[in-house]
């Protein structure tokens, strides 16, 4: 018992001096900090759009005071990690990609969502075609 404390204790000694040595409380707290300022910013670019839109306030305005805001922000918190922004980048691109796929399936009627089952059933004016069910039916129905 007493030696598997002590192994406990070595494990927690050593997990501590790492998260020291890699600073991940800091960066967990300026992360933080980073969150609440871009939430509090979003909010105020909502605020700016519902100004833009009521005739308050232009655009050159608006664009002037967020790039203000997140030029402290980056002073404050600093610019994220390459790394993340290269994800973000990434996801961004794909996210585009996956969409063009999906636009081309539907167009090509290869769709495996009920939606475009019920695009090409409208496209060809039946809709015994939406299920396979259904077909069989009316496969049924011809031969009889």
């Amino acid at each position: 018992r007493d030696l598997t404390l002590a192994c406990i204790n070595a494990l927690n000694t050593i997990l501590i001096g790492v998260a020291n040595y890699w600073k991940w409380p800091a960066n967990a707290e300026k992360n933080e900090f980073a969150k609440n300022e871009y939430n509090a910013l979003r909010e105020r670019i909502m605020l700016l759009q519902n100004k833009i839109e009521m005739g308050g306030a232009t655009f050159d305005q608006v664009l002037g005071e967020i790039e203000l805001k997140m030029n402290e922000i980056r002073k404050q918190c600093g610019a994220p990690p390459l790394s993340i922004e290269q994800k973000y980048h990434n996801e961004h691109w794909l996210a585009d990609y996956r969409k063009i796929k999906q636009l081309q399936k539907m167009k090509d009627g290869e769709s495996p969502s009920r939606l475009g089952r019920l695009f090409r059933c409208l496209g060809r004016l039946c809709c015994a075609c939406c299920s396979g069910k259904d077909d069989n039916r009316a496969q049924k129905n011809r031969a009889e």
